[in-house]
């Protein structure tokens, strides 16, 4: 196989490095509009936090994270409202708020289950928050933070997940419900679930701790199925049981998780490049996480940088739900707001924008101000460039061909070159 010679090589990378440089390098757009991407999980309580297995009291619990946590009174006493596993010894049943030895293992029976359920590769070591009413409940908090949780910033969109388990279904049904405490205000966290019955959970036969048939037991994981916007920088939790019965109502809980799931604002021009006095179309799009669930009144004002302007005769276009928009060939500001319907991966306004003069515009995500449930957006350019002349469109074909020819000749002296036999 003959070898390419050393200075052909050379001279062939040079002619590609001119083309490259004459080309148009495109612009990227900030961020990836349209296209959603996992929220961020900022909170777990997973009830791990014990020195052992010997049952904790949820009131004198605190988490990994610092939280510390209350419940109604009737949520803390009997064998309601304590942590602890599935191994938990046996003769530690008196610990467990006053209960008896045989609902302290049907109540570690769950926590068992709630192990099998996450994966744990060790469920009996699996620790929860178990509920085994003996009497008709009088208030609903299951628990409560008395702590607060530090947010990733102020008017977020928050949803929530935890992990729950049900036993003696045949009665009364824990009917959980997830909720944020924003100083005086009670944000729910979606409908209530009812652990016994929603086709999330499923049906699992228990270990046998107690030298008795195994029970079964309904577990599953379970989300608010929409966010809420936090206008605060930090928030409480709360864990409400709705349901008034003390017949059955036997219930873990487990995996707590607050998840951070504000939709990405974007802002892009299309074309990126126009000529003097052409026109070119400002997209802000609003792109959900990739639960997809319902984020409904997020706002926040967009600013066009210095020298482009909307045009007189504008279309404004929006395909989210309940959008309101406000922009003017008079002003730079734009003002959006609007709702992600549940399951919608994004949606866009859409504006027609010019600019005077020539060069290069850019549309600073910094300048986004008012954000209430969006991400601030990247940066969007919008180059503004004279029509190109005869000269431009013959320079880089003259350059190219220099460097064809300087190729040749280059490749025609190292064959003269080459040794003679």
């Amino acid at each position: 196989m003959k070898r390419i010679p050393r200075l052909l090589a050379v001279a062939l990378a040079v002619a590609g490095l001119l083309a490259v440089s004459t080309a148009n390098a495109a612009v990227a757009a900030p961020g990836h509009p349209g296209k959603p991407s996992a929220g961020h999980t900022f909170f777990t309580e997973d009830f791990s936090n014990t020195p052992s297995g010997t049952p904790v009291n949820l009131a004198a619990y605190t988490g990994k994270s610092g939280i510390s946590y209350t419940a109604d009174p009737e949520w803390l006493g009997w064998c309601n409202g304590s942590v602890y596993a599935a191994n938990s010894p046996d003769g530690d049943w008196t610990f467990a708020n006053g209960c008896d030895e045989q609902t302290y293992s049907l109540t570690r029976e769950m926590d068992w289950a709630l192990g099998v359920h996450a994966g744990a590769a060790l469920p009996f070591s699996n620790k929860a928050l178990g509920e085994f009413t003996g009497n008709d409940p009088g208030g609903h908090v299951q628990l409560e933070s008395t702590t607060s949780i530090a947010l990733p910033a102020a008017n977020r969109f928050i949803a929530g997940y935890f992990d729950a388990a049900a036993e003696f279904c045949f009665a009364q049904h824990p009917t959980l419900q997830l909720a944020l405490i924003d100083g005086p205000t009670t944000l729910p966290l979606g409908s209530a679930v009812d652990t016994c019955t929603d086709p999330r959970g499923t049906t699992i036969t228990a270990a046998d701790l107690d030298n008795a048939t195994g029970t079964d037991i309904r577990v599953g994981t379970y989300s608010s199925g929409t966010a809420v916007i936090v206008p605060s920088a930090a928030v409480g939790i709360q864990l409400n049981n709705l349901q008034s019965s003390g017949s059955g109502n036997d219930g873990a809980t487990d995996n707590i998780r607050l998840v951070d799931v504000t939709p990405q604002l974007d802002q892009s021009f299309v074309p990126a490049v126009v000529g003097p006095g052409a026109t070119s179309t400002l997209t802000l799009t609003v792109t959900n996480t990739k639960e997809k669930f319902a984020k409904a009144g997020f706002s926040g004002q967009a600013h066009l940088p210095a020298g482009v302007s909307i045009t007189n005769n504008s279309v404004y276009h929006s395909t989210c739900a309940n959008a309101q928009l406000a922009a003017s060939p008079a002003s730079p500001n734009i003002v959006i707001a609007g709702d992600l319907s549940a399951g919608a991966a994004a949606c866009t306004f859409t504006f027609s924008v010019t600019a005077a003069g020539t060069g290069e515009f850019r549309m600073a995500g910094s300048t986004a101000s008012n954000l209430i449930g969006l991400r601030a957006p990247g940066t969007a350019v919008l180059r503004v460039e004279l029509p190109a002349t005869g000269v431009d469109i013959v320079r880089p074909l003259l350059i190219a061909g220099v460097a064809v020819v300087l190729g040749i000749g280059l490749l025609v002296l190292a064959y003269r070159r080459r040794p003679r036999h």
